[in-house]
This record gives C-alpha cells, structure tokens and sequence, in this order.
C-alpha cells in the first residue's frame, strides 16, 4: 500500500519507472525471504548452530545493501519535487530486519523475556527502581 502511493506521488517517467521497478523487486525479494519459514537445525554442535541462526540475517543484510543501491539509483533520477516525496515517504517502505525478529520473539515467547533477550529459567525479570 506504501508502495502504491508513494509510486502515485512520484509521478515518474518512463526512464524513472525502470529505477522504480528494480528497487520494488529488491524489496519484493525481501518480503518474500522474510516471510520464508526457517527451518531450526538440531543438528550438528552449538556452534553450527549458532551459524545457522545467524547466515539468514547476513542475507537479509544483503538484501537491504541491494535496496539501498536501487533506492540510490532511483533518487539520483529524481527531480527536485520528486526528492521531497521521496524524502517524506521512501525510507517507510523499508521493511526492517527487527520487524522479522520481533515476529519471531513473540512465537518464542516461552523462552524469552520482555526485552526479547534470553533470561534465566525463561522467566522474565523486573528491574526495581
């Protein structure tokens, strides 16, 4: 929906649209991967498994450098008017990694605490002030 009405106020011309559609794929290819189910590897040692929590992360940082080129691409293109929509309303069509993260928090939220981190016995703790 951010998409579409930020694609609406740009108003962009032809050579601009194929900036736009190389940056909405990069996005789209994103999504896509964050909405991927991972599957949780019980094999292998702790540290393998560490690993295998951490490589998606690592590609989703390399998806958001990709849309960060495409998203450059498509401001260099901009026309004065065009780069203060782009201002207002591009960096929102950025899903972040900690959207997917919190996501994930929540569905383990049986060993996690408030903060999201691990606390001891699965038990959340209370600072007292």
């Amino acid at each position: 929906m951010q998409l579409e009405l930020l694609h609406d106020a740009l108003r962009l011309d032809r050579r601009q649209e194929a900036l736009w559609l190389a940056y909405t794929d990069r996005l789209q290819a994103l999504l896509s991967d964050m909405q991927r189910p991972r599957a949780v590897s019980a094999q292998g040692d702790a540290l393998h498994r560490v690993e295998d929590r951490i490589a998606p992360l690592r590609n989703r940082l390399a998806a958001l450098d990709q849309i960060s080129a495409a998203a450059g691409d498509l401001y260099r293109v901009l026309d004065e008017r065009q780069r203060s929509v782009a201002d207002e309303m591009l960096p929102a069509t950025v899903p972040l990694l900690a959207d997917r993260i919190e996501m994930e928090n929540s569905r383990n939220s049986d060993m996690r605490g408030p903060g999201g981190g691990m606390q001891q016995g699965g038990q959340g703790q209370r600072r007292r002030r």
